[in-house]
């Protein structure tokens, strides 16, 4: 993403975690700049699932990605190969956010199928567009009702783990553009406006 003006703002962002001890739901926000997002900005957001380490992959979440702005200006939902495995859905838009994302993997020894046991593993992602020039923050958070692992590579059976999940958590700041560039936007509109 290239930028011609320069912005301070603060951006709170949770990232991948450096070593997952047990489930957990986890944005990365990395997309998004130090300076938080301009007008006309565009940010992917991605989650991941972790699990215990003594669990062999992820098969299956289900889950709801809420937004403290709802669905403005989130585009684009899918899921992350391979967890966009048979029955999977990368969500629908809402008021809320997205509803019902369900993203899974197969885990199938006997036809030599093998879940990726990536830990933590990235499974859904979505855009974020600026078009405002207002300034807040976007809280978001995951509602969970499923998550499935697979204990062991040569088992095809997962087991539930959602009783034990951290869900995800996170925030990102939308700014103003620099003073510079607002004054430039501003003579633009002036112009414009001599114009008629």
């Amino acid at each position: 993403m290239q930028r011609a003006s320069t912005a301070t703002a603060i951006v709170a962002a949770v990232g991948l975690a450096s070593a997952v001890s047990a489930q957990e739901l986890i944005f990365d926000l990395s997309d998004i700049p130090a300076g938080g997002l301009l007008f006309g900005d565009t940010a992917t957001i991605r989650l991941s699932a972790g699990f215990d380490p003594s669990d062999y992959a992820v098969a299956g979440v289900r889950t709801d990605f809420i937004s403290s702005v709802g669905s403005e200006g989130f585009s684009n939902p899918r899921l992350v190969a391979p967890m966009d495995g048979p029955g999977t859905s990368a969500g629908v838009l809402s008021a809320t956010g997205v509803d019902t994302i369900i993203s899974g993997q197969l885990n199938f020894p006997t036809a030599g199928i093998y879940a990726d046991p990536t830990n933590p593993i990235a499974f859904w992602e979505i855009d974020y567009t600026v078009d405002t020039f207002d300034v807040f923050e976007v809280d978001l958070r995951t509602a969970t009702s499923r998550f499935d692992v697979y204990f062991a590579r040569d088992s095809a059976i997962s087991e539930p783990q959602v009783a034990d999940l951290t869900e995800a958590s996170g925030s990102f700041l939308v700014n103003v553009p620099a003073p510079g560039t607002l004054g430039l936007l501003a003579l633009g509109g002036l112009a414009l406006r001599r114009r008629r």
